[in-house]
């Protein structure tokens, strides 16, 4: 019973420090939108561009304080740092690509070849920065901190990557339109934030998943076609069929995540009983 409150204790503490995160968040963005509003957008864009530097200051004191890590042993590392780079582009690519496919033969969505859009490459420099952004703040904290505070606290390799997916699938639950998403893709979330635990684990590296979270954020918004203003390759009629696309996409991460688990089921049963060392 101690155990249990002791876990319920540490649970909630992580609740709100994702809070904390999420406040920041809030409070920096909408600081970025109310110079922006003052007609100043290159200052506005700038504090907004700072979250990730905030970020960042936030999990390693967090890190040091609570977990007793430094910043190589949780992955903030440049080795190997290409390779990782081309595993966190692949990956998604090719997840993505298959659910696409499996959604063309199954359902009969078209997939359409675009030219590139007006303004294509200052649209795909600000999209790519944007992304990167995102990839970095969300990868940094709940990777970061959030999955290790759990290790630290000898939850165990899988309810800490568990766990940390489901805070991260909550922290997503207002971000997306009810009218195009799939409720499903909210398991699938939790599904994608335990794969991407899996490689951070894998590679040692914080820099897989975020290149991993960029490029999904990615792919996933060119299919949905003039609206990304990037152009490229989309989805026909894409607002119709996103839903069951959504639904294609957790089955294959459902299989992947699957055939995952079994192929490191050896290398992650190590880390189930031992401290994560990254460096």
């Amino acid at each position: 019973m101690k155990n249990i409150l002791n876990k319920l204790k540490k649970t909630g503490v992580a609740v709100a420090v994702t809070l904390g995160a999420m406040l920041l968040f809030i409070a920096v963005v909408g600081a970025g939108n109310v110079v922006q509003s003052l007609n100043y957008r290159d200052l506005g864009n700038g504090i907004m561009t700072l979250f990730p530097f905030i970020i960042l200051v936030y999990v390693i004191v967090l890190n040091r304080r609570i977990n007793k890590l430094s910043p190589g042993q949780y992955g903030f590392t440049a080795k190997n740092l290409l390779s990782n780079i081309v595993i966190g582009v692949c990956l998604p690519v090719i997840i993505i690509t298959l659910s696409v496919l499996a959604a063309v033969f199954i359902i009969d969505i078209q997939v359409v070849f675009l030219p590139p859009a007006n303004d294509f490459a200052h649209t795909m420099l600000v999209t790519l920065w944007t992304l990167f952004i995102v990839g970095v703040w969300e990868e940094f904290f709940f990777r970061g901190f959030v999955f290790n505070y759990f290790m630290e606290s000898k939850f165990g390799f899988h309810a800490s990557a568990l766990l940390s997916s489901v805070l991260f699938s909550l922290m997503h639950w207002f971000s997306f339109d009810s009218a195009v998403t799939s409720s499903s893709w909210y398991i699938g979330i939790v599904l994608l934030g335990y794969l991407l635990t899996i490689m951070y684990v894998v590679t040692k590296s914080i820099w897989s998943v975020v290149v991993f979270h960029l490029c999904w954020n990615f792919c996933a918004a060119l299919l949905e076609g003039d609206s990304n203003g990037i152009g490229l390759v989309a989805v026909a009629n894409y607002t119709a069929y996103s839903k069951s696309i959504d639904d294609f996409m957790v089955v294959c991460l459902a299989v992947i995540l699957g055939i995952v688990l079994i192929l490191y089921r050896r290398q992650l049963g190590v880390v189930q009983d031992n401290k994560i060392q990254h460096a």
